[in-house]
């Protein structure tokens, strides 16, 4: 059986939110911790900003709204969790707003699915 192990990667992609970039990278099915309900998955809020804090593994082009230096924010663990358990940041998605949050697991989802869909061709 051939295994297409040099097409897997733990490694993070850049993509545009807003003004800024983040970088997103897959979760690892080693890492989930939650249940299937109904066909999807059920996390707890703590199993939920885990995810978030693995797959958001950089940022761009982010700053405090009150700093009128426009420092850059230094994405720390506690920044992370401020964006996650708040939903801050958001950005048009045709006629609805998408969160940060959201944002990243919907590309963190999509970037697991190209590698499952590229081991299977």
């Amino acid at each position: 059986m051939d295994l297409n192990i040099s097409g897997v990667s733990y490694e993070g992609k850049w993509f545009d939110f807003g003004d800024g970039r983040l970088k997103i990278r897959p979760y690892p099915a080693s890492k989930t911790n939650f249940i299937f309900k109904d066909g999807g998955a059920v996390l707890s809020g703590e199993q939920g900003f885990e995810k978030f804090n693995h797959c958001l593994e950089s940022w761009e082009g982010f700053v405090a709204k009150d700093d009128e230096a426009k420092k850059p924010i230094e994405l720390t663990e506690d920044v992370k969790r401020k964006v996650f358990d708040f939903r801050l940041g958001s950005i048009k998605d045709g006629d609805r707003e998408i969160t940060m949050p959201d944002f990243v697991f919907a590309r963190a989802d999509e970037l697991l699915k190209g590698i499952v869909a590229a081991e299977k061709n």
